[in-house]
This record gives structure tokens, C-alpha cells and sequence, in this order.
């Protein structure tokens, strides 16, 4: 997915608002210092580019629902990395 499948107006939602996703891995408390920060920006850039593609006119802003979008994406990829946080993985040595 990328910036040049999307039509004039969505890129336009992409571009106005990509601090939300700043503001979003903030309320998740992680810092720039942060080892995975760069990942939740792509993880957090994805949702919003995902909520402009799928954001209708209606019941709530474009920012509130960025905001709902981009925080489910990044909340997803905690839940996946938690689910094998315990995994032991054994590698057998040829010699």
C-alpha cells in the first residue's frame, strides 16, 4: 500500500494529518528513544492511510476516527508481539 494508490482527497487526509500518529504512539508512552519507535510510526502510518481509505462522511471527524484506526493498528501489533513473547526458539548446530 502506498501514497500513489490513493485518490486526491485521501492523500489529502494522509498528509493534514499525520501528527495523530505522533500522538497516538505517545498515549501508548513510548519515546523516540524507544527501540520499536520507528516501527510504530510505519505501523501508525499504515492506519491512517487505511482510515482514509475507509472513512466515510458521517457520525464522527476524520480525525476521531484516524484516531480510533491508528491506535487499533498499533494495539494489533502489541497483541501479536505479546502472543510470542514466551516462544523459545532452538536452533540445532550442524557441525
Amino acid at each position: 500500500m502506498n501514497m500513489e494508490q490513493l485518490n486526491r482527497e485521501e492523500q489529502y487526509l494522509v498528509l493534514e494529518n499525520r501528527n495523530i500518529v505522533y500522538k497516538v504512539i505517545k498515549k501508548f508512552g513510548v519515546t523516540q528513544n524507544s527501540p520499536d519507535y520507528e516501527d510504530l510510526v510505519s505501523i501508525g502510518i499504515l492506519g491512517l492511510i487505511k482510515a482514509s481509505m475507509s472513512y466515510k462522511e458521517g457520525k464522527a471527524t476524520f480525525s476521531t476516527y484516524a484516531f480510533s484506526c491508528i491506535h487499533n493498528e498499533i494495539a494489533n501489533f502489541y497483541k501479536k508481539a505479546q502472543k510470542y513473547a514466551n516462544d523459545i526458539y532452538i536452533e540445532y548446530l550442524k557441525k
